[in-house]
């Protein structure tokens, strides 16, 4: 018996495969598909309120900013294909189940000499998911920071 069964993880990570999926996530049993790069797909979702309550989510990379996406928005579960450790962490202490197909310690720029903006931002911000989300919504939209 099928029936209203939520669609699963795994059909969540065949979509993930599809080319220009950088990310998706379930609404009311349709998968809904990101496209760009690095974390506008989760800023642009952001603001259109996230991704709903309860939700399975599966993104390309997940490291701690957008761990503290996920946590605002309530998903229940979290696939990175790949997860930083810390991130990791912080989705389990907030009670999202996280997996992953690679575990890296941080997630690093693309050129690998340094750590991610993004997750500087999330250090700097204690790994508070709310401070988190503010200041990487004024960096990436290019909102001056006038909390400070």
């Amino acid at each position: 018996m099928h029936g209203m069964k939520e669609v699963s993880m795994e059909s969540l990570l065949e979509v993930l495969n599809e080319d220009g999926v950088s990310a998706c996530y379930m609404k009311g049993g349709e998968i809904v598909r990101l496209g760009g790069r690095r974390i506008r797909p989760l800023v642009e979702l952001h603001l259109q309120g996230g991704a709903p309550e309860g939700s399975l989510f599966a993104d390309k990379v997940i490291g701690r900013a957008a761990a503290s996406f996920l946590i605002l928005w309530k998903v229940s579960e979290a696939y990175g294909e790949l997860m930083s450790e810390p991130a990791s962490r912080l989705l389990e202490s907030h009670g999202i189940k996280a997996s992953y197909g690679r575990l890296a310690p941080n997630i690093l720029r693309e050129d690998g000499q340094d750590l991610c903006p993004m997750e500087k931002i999330a250090i700097e911000a204690n790994e508070d998911p709310e401070e988190t989300v503010r200041r990487v919504m004024n960096k990436v939209l290019g909102q001056p920071n006038n909390n400070q």
